[in-house]
């Protein structure tokens, strides 16, 4: 059997077109802003839940993350910003000990975040 297609007016770099799905990974792969990363977000803060933290950790993660909603909620969110308090979750969580233990919960949204910003 043979596919038939009829595009008009498509523009772009990449174009992929073929019949069924389509995956993409890599360094390709693009995560939207807003609520999409908001959502990893709250996910981390779920995760946070699980983690044996003192109640200054705790606070200290929070902040970062109150930081990075705050950026993610303005118009242009400014990536470098974004960078700094997640570099700042992610050392506090790695000198608690909690990125060895709390595995997926973490390494998922912080991966998306880190995907976003480019590293």
């Amino acid at each position: 059997m043979r596919d038939n297609y009829d595009i008009r007016g498509v523009r772009g770099t990449n174009v992929n077109i073929g019949p069924g799905q389509q995956y993409v990974a890599g360094r390709d792969q693009h995560l939207g802003q807003g609520h999409e990363l908001l959502t990893e977000v709250q996910s981390l803060r779920r995760a946070l839940d699980e983690l044996r933290l003192t109640g200054a950790e705790r606070r200290e993660a929070d902040r970062a993350l109150d930081e990075v909603t705050e950026e993610l909620q303005s118009p242009q969110p400014d990536r470098s910003r974004i960078a700094t308090q997640t570099n700042r979750l992610t050392t506090l969580l790695q000198r608690a000990g909690a990125l060895a233990s709390a595995g997926a919960a973490l390494l998922g949204p912080l991966g998306a975040l880190t995907a976003w910003l480019g590293f």
